[in-house]
């Protein structure tokens, strides 16, 4: 396979904080190439799981490690490839998530590995020389369509009624901002809360970091005998959720409008909620 031309390369330290640089070159690269919202979600999504995982789990010393990612064009496909020199690890051997466990029992782990392969034409892993090689290939897709810039995460909060709250989750849900909205979350739980509704119909981009928060929300109201439920997802955040096999249908509402008469609903003792 020959490579026309790197689009671009990138080395960044071991850190978490490192992912903004990254996400800004990507934004800035996708702009310059004329790439399609959805190859640019996947690309971001792709270095962002993986190099998270790198960077958390790749090294048991606290010394200072170096993660290389290059993007090459190769005419009808771009391939992204990430290097390292952690602890060897194939990504491609990862257990799938447990999608045939009801989603209370279903352990939140390995989303984000899922997500990749099933975002991407193919993976391969080797082992070269002490470093962890990975090439991710994706297919090139025509000119864009205009499209929003991504951006960091905004949380609006509404009380609807006593102890039922929607969250307006506006820009981008990852593995920096997720922790901006768990805050948000365990501060309405320890309050009591009975419903949490994620709107996000202003939700650019959401990783495996994101679904975690939403899917810990779930986790913490069902014990509680509480509801969680998504209104106005984006179809390029739906597919996600679906890929993630994340909510049962009757939790996922188009609107507002349509989760207030089901709660309205619920409280009536006209229906159970399906947890």
């Amino acid at each position: 396979m020959n490579i026309e031309h790197i689009m671009l390369r990138l080395t960044i330290a071991n850190r978490l904080d490192a992912l903004a640089d990254v996400n800004a070159a990507i934004e800035t690269c996708s702009a310059q190439n004329e790439w399609v919202m959805e190859v640019e979600y996947a690309l971001t999504l792709a270095i962002e799981e993986l190099v998270t995982n790198i960077i958390k789990y790749g090294y048991d010393d606290e010394s200072e490690h170096w993660i290389l990612i290059q993007i090459d064009d190769l005419g009808t496909e771009i391939l992204l490839l990430i290097e390292d020199d952690g602890h060897e690890f194939d990504p491609i051997k990862g257990p799938p998530p447990a999608f045939d466990l009801a989603l209370k029992d279903r352990p939140i782990g390995g989303l984000g590995l899922h997500l990749i392969k099933e975002l991407s034409k193919s993976m391969e892993y080797t082992r070269e020389n002490g470093s962890n090689k990975v090439k991710v290939l994706f297919y090139k897709i025509p000119p864009p369509q205009p499209r929003n810039k991504m951006m960091s995460l905004q949380i609006k909060q509404t009380e609807k009624r006593p102890g039922f709250f929607i969250l307006s989750v506006i820009g981008r849900l990852d593995t920096v901002t997720s922790p901006q909205l768990e805050q948000k979350i365990n501060y309405l739980l320890e309050n009591e809360a009975k419903s949490i509704s994620f709107e996000m119909s202003q939700l650019d981009y959401v990783s495996s970091a994101g679904l975690r928060a939403v899917l810990g929300t779930y986790k913490k109201l069902k014990g509680k005998g509480g509801v969680c439920s998504v209104i106005n997802l984006q179809p390029q955040v739906k597919k996600i959720f679906d890929i993630a096999n994340a909510f049962p249908t009757l939790e996922i509402f188009a609107s507002e409008a349509e989760a207030d008469d089901y709660f309205d609903r619920m409280q009536k003792g006209e229906l159970d909620p399906k947890l």
